[in-house]
């Protein structure tokens, strides 16, 4: 139940910025406070670990309790004292993720472009320094996938909303107070709300201490051994 509830919100709203230079490796701590629209709240802390090169994202959790979730191709690994306990299937692929944006200069139009196969711009509109974008889906998804819009502030992604195929809105991510860390702007806090299908919130905050681009130390750690 642990991994279940959390695992969701760690590959989605965790979004370290974006880049531009020759950026492979970075390293944060992670404190992710969750309250769910029910009145139950939980909290994750610990230290999040991606390179590009191997292409897995590895979460060293320290709190609530200490285990390794370290997610590679179509897998979600999950470690206690260094033995694997699970494997369950996922559809976010370390390629696909936040990190592997932002360490490639991507994450600031969210990886969508005019060469995306599955969404297509929909139309750019302009207020001041504000430029909000519209995505729409491609036929082959959009019985699953709605349209994606999203604003960027002087170039920076400060918002994206996400909708349903009947239109209704699926989650809102809000990045905030964004920092530079060897040439690399980051956003220190995410915000994410998810909707119940009473249309409640569910509310996620992540923040972000201690980061490093291209960090040399705990090398292992970004090539989490997972086999068996």
């Amino acid at each position: 139940m642990y991994l279940r509830t959390h695992l969701l919100l760690l590959l989605i709203i965790i979004a370290p910025g974006f880049c531009r230079g020759q950026f492979f490796r970075i390293k944060t701590d992670v404190s992710i406070k969750q309250a769910m629209a029910n009145d139950t709240s939980s909290l994750v802390m610990g230290t999040i670990y991606y390179d590009i090169n191997f292409r897995k994202i590895v979460y060293k959790i320290k709190f609530p309790q200490a285990e390794t979730w370290v997610i590679s191709d179509t897998s979600v690994y999950r470690f206690v004292d260094s033995k694997q306990v699970s494997r369950v299937k996922t559809m976010s692929l370390p390629e696909f993720s936040i990190f592997h944006l932002a360490l490639n200069g991507k994450l600031d139009h969210y990886g969508l472009d005019r060469d995306n196969p599955l969404f297509k711009m929909g139309g750019v509109e302009r207020s001041g320094d504000m430029v909000l974008t519209t995505w729409m889906p491609d036929e082959k998804i959009k019985k699953v996938l709605g349209k994606v819009v999203m604003s960027n502030n002087n170039s920076q992604l400060s918002g994206i909303v996400f909708f349903a195929p009947d239109g209704k809105i699926a989650a809102k991510q809000f990045f905030q107070d964004y920092i530079l860390v060897s040439g690399c702007e980051v956003p220190s806090k995410i915000t994410k709300i998810t909707y119940t299908k009473e249309n409640e919130e569910n509310y996620e905050i992540t923040t972000f201490r201690n980061i490093f681009i291209n960090n040399s130390d705990e090398v292992n750690m970004y090539n989490y051994n997972i086999s068996p």
